[in-house]
């Protein structure tokens, strides 16, 4: 764990550590800009020379969106002149040291300086490195073929506790049971069986965060669905069992959810049995097997349906229409409908050659083209000039 911190900060702090290799200030007493040229052609002066593999990695680093975010937040720290707190990490610690002190970012001072950093028993993250080593550790052990030394389910009862504590725990020990559900070949399956057994366990009882540790790796739940690599057939079926289980929960998160409240609500009597003054009513519900029921049961003896409320005013305060109006009298078919005057009584009409006539024949087309209204016809000799 040291050891791959070290090579890992190195790596960057030689690369990006150096502040001076990609800002440029223009005019003094100005804030700098960042120069990609100039930090390609420091590159170029270490040994990173155009057509090797470093070269490469270093121009499509420069070109994207990382390196843009890294360089304004330097640029940032720069400006307000912050302070490194003690808790940052290696890499902070390391370029401060150097930019404290005055040294310069050779490899060897690089390796040197992140080495004594990461060494300090005074480091605030020191304590992480063996608390993630015995997590992966009390993992390895708890799925390895051998048998467990101690009691297994009090064991995976603590892990998953720590699990919850923290997420860094959960992906540790994530990580080794995927590692595990690799090895689980031949003579080896029974690391595969224990890693889904305790997934499964994480599932039911650990942090939500496990959830999307088992959607991250659906692909490999489903395959082990038809695992075959076991020497026997029933050992085989039992991963398979364990693997479709998994997989029925995650294709189904409301009873996955349902079945974690359960067993949190067994967690929690067994921390303190006192019965919850909430409880479901469920009196009601009692003894109804079919829907016609419920009325019945629901119902109490003796009861009745409330009357309905009495018929209060108008609240508008709004004239109730007479009912007792007489309606007026039907009208001819043959009265015209856009006629403007008062339709409520018919008027005879009059034939252009004369004679008087009450109402015309509505299938008699000669008569028709006749018939002409009186009154229509009157007020329009009236209006002609």
């Amino acid at each position: 764990e040291l050891e791959a911190r070290v090579a890992f900060t190195t790596f960057f702090v030689c690369i990006l550590g150096d502040l001076r290799t990609y800002l440029t200030q223009q005019t003094p007493g100005t804030s700098p800009v960042v120069d990609k040229e100039k930090f390609m052609r420091f590159r170029n002066s270490s040994g990173d020379t155009p057509g090797t593999a470093m070269f490469l990695l270093c121009g499509n680093f420069v070109r994207g969106k990382i390196f843009d975010s890294f360089v304004e937040a330097r640029m940032l720290e720069v400006q307000l002149r912050r302070t490194v707190p003690e808790d940052a990490p290696i890499f902070a610690l390391t370029t401060n040291f150097h930019r404290s002190n005055k040294v310069d970012f050779y490899v060897n001072n690089v390796r040197n300086s992140v080495r004594q950093v990461a060494s300090d028993a005074d480091f605030p993250g020191r304590h992480l490195i063996s608390w993630n080593e015995g997590v992966r550790r009390r993992v390895t052990e708890l799925t390895s073929a051998q048998a467990f030394n101690g009691d297994p389910v009090k064991a995976l009862s603590l892990l998953t506790e720590d699990c919850r504590e923290s997420s860094v725990i959960l992906i540790d020990a994530v990580m080794v049971l995927w590692t595990r559900i690799l090895e689980g070949k031949g003579m080896q399956w029974k690391k595969a069986l224990l890693a889904l057994q305790m997934f499964r366990n994480l599932l039911l009882n650990g942090p939500i965060n496990a959830i999307s540790e088992a959607i991250d790796g659906f692909a490999s739940i489903r395959t082990l669905r038809s695992y075959t690599e076991a020497l026997r057939g029933q050992n085989s079926a039992l991963i398979r069992e364990a693997a479709s289980e998994i997989y029925s929960l995650i294709v189904d998160l409301p009873v996955l959810f349902a079945r974690r409240r359960q067993f949190l609500n067994t967690r929690r009597l067994e921390r303190d049995p006192k019965p919850s003054p909430l409880r479901k009513e469920t009196r009601m519900v009692r003894g109804i097997n079919q829907f016609r029921n419920v009325h019945i049961a629901l119902r109490p003896a003796g009861a009745s349906v409330a009357p309905a409320p009495p018929a209060v005013d108008d609240l508008l305060a709004r004239e109730a229409p007479n009912t007792t109006a007489s309606a007026p009298p039907p009208r001819g078919f043959s009265e015209d409908l856009l006629a403007m005057g008062d339709s409520s009584t018919s008027t005879p009409h009059h034939f252009a050659g004369g004679g008087e006539q009450s109402s015309a024949n509505p299938f008699d087309m000669t008569t028709l083209s006749q018939a002409i209204p009186s009154n229509n016809y009157d007020a329009l000799s009236n209006s002609a000039p």
